[in-house]
């Protein structure tokens, strides 16, 4: 029987794109990024790498069912790492009339990620695959958001460019692991947000819990 390594699973709102939408939360560990060597600096979920468990499908849903939510995010890690697991989860999930929405780096493509109802893909600067980021972009249950990190190097100018992701896509999140660090860029980021047509999204469980873990 196919097993997942799974880190967490937990209920709590989105907090980034769909802000304030109640979701499950189920993490996958591991992450293609950290086993190269070009994992992100501000990064919140290493611990995913270490903390795991390998679990079932099943038990996967009996965790699931727990919550009276029909919404379901599937994040990491990377969860294209674990594609066998995730179609698996994914079919299982989706027979049940839940609405799955998977977070990705954008360096994998698979094409069941056609079939989720949303998927939230934030490539990263060290890690740009624009053949894969084109395959995505071709979706339309797709968003793109990109960490502004600073402002001398707006990187993911050229990979809107490059890729024609259209402005309706492309969400622009400060970079920061603590409230303080949110609060110091997130005028910056809106104002150039309202400059340039794109969307802004805060990190509201940083804002609100810092670094506590399952919010």
């Amino acid at each position: 029987m196919e097993k997942i390594k799974v880190s967490e699973i937990f209920y709590s709102v989105q907090g980034e794109i769909d802000i304030g939408k109640p979701v499950i939360f189920v993490r996958f560990s591991g992450c293609n990024l950290i086993k190269s060597n070009k994992a992100c600096k501000w990064c919140d979920s290493l611990f995913a790498q270490t903390e795991l468990k390998e679990m079932t499908v099943e038990e996967i849903l009996k965790e699931v069912k727990k919550y009276k939510c029909k919404n379901v995010v599937i994040s990491g890690g990377e969860p294209l790492t674990q594609i066998k697991g995730l179609k698996s989860l994914f079919w299982k999930l989706s027979d049940l009339n839940y609405n799955i929405c998977m977070e990705t780096n954008g360096t994998i493509y698979n094409d069941i990620i056609q079939y989720f109802n949303k998927i939230s893909c934030s490539p990263k600067k060290q890690s740009i695959n624009l053949t894969t980021l084109k395959q995505i972009n071709t979706l339309s249950n797709v968003r793109f958001k990109f960490v502004f990190d600073n402002d001398k190097n707006k990187w993911w100018e050229k990979v809107i460019r490059d890729v024609k992701i259209s402005q309706n896509k492309v969400w622009i999140m400060a970079e920061g692991r603590t409230k303080i660090e949110q609060e110091k860029k997130m005028e910056k980021v809106i104002n150039y947000c309202k400059e340039k047509g794109y969307n802004f999204t805060p990190r509201l469980q940083v804002l609100i819990w810092g670094k506590r873990r399952k919010v």
